[in-house]
């Protein structure tokens, strides 16, 4: 076992590829576990509101996933997480500027494009390794994948912690507008997705696909 981790690891197309899941997974680590407070403390959201939006998300995501599904094949599941990541840079855009004054609008178009987006990223990232992993490996580059995901994104939200805590403790005012810790970690992984969106155009892309002919 030992040494067919060692084989994968070695493999620098195949780490190449979980590249892309890393850097997801730190975008993701930074900002998405604090939504909960800020929903219910920073914008006041009650429990029916916090409801609608979560069953909104739903309604959106299934039947834009089989949209990208289609750009997938039409394409390649590299050119589909590209879109996939441009519209998750719009919806950290909106919840960048989102504060109790629009709350309830902005917040709704962050998770909505958030759902959206969801809708292929997910699929994008492990059909990235039927893209360009051989058949033999694909089995292990799938679990060495998602373990590095779970490992990066506790370590990433247990780092970022303290400067959240640091964050909420301060009052920051720009131009006469108040924002919130959440608001500075959503620029933050907004700027690690715009980096996840120049990797796969600079990296991924020019990697040579998985044929069966080598």
């Amino acid at each position: 076992m030992v040494l067919i981790i060692c084989v994968i690891i070695l493999n620098k197309k195949i780490m190449l590829v979980i590249g892309v899941n890393t850097l997801w997974s730190i975008s993701n680590a930074i900002s998405l576990p604090f939504n909960g407070t800020f929903m219910i403390h920073e914008l006041n959201f009650d429990m029916k509101f916090i409801a609608m939006v979560t069953a909104l998300y739903t309604v959106v995501r299934i039947p834009v996933s089989f949209v990208l599904a289609r750009i997938a094949d039409k394409t390649t599941f590299s050119k589909m997480l590209i879109i996939c990541f441009m519209i998750k840079l719009l919806s950290f855009a909106f919840k960048i500027f989102t504060v109790p004054a629009n709350g309830k609008l902005f917040y709704t178009i962050y998770h909505l494009l958030d759902a959206a987006a969801m809708g292929g990223i997910n699929s994008a990232q492990i059909n990235l390794i039927y893209d360009y992993v051989a058949p033999e490996n694909r089995k292990n580059a799938l679990a060495l994948k998602q373990t590095i995901y779970g490992f990066v994104g506790f370590f990433t939200t247990l780092a970022i912690t303290p400067f959240f805590n640091f964050m909420q403790k301060c009052d920051m005012v720009v131009m006469g507008h108040k924002f919130y810790a959440q608001n500075i970690l959503a620029f933050i992984s907004l700027l690690i997705v715009l980096a996840n969106i120049i990797y796969v155009k600079k990296v991924v892309l020019k990697l040579k696909p998985y044929t069966p002919e080598g």
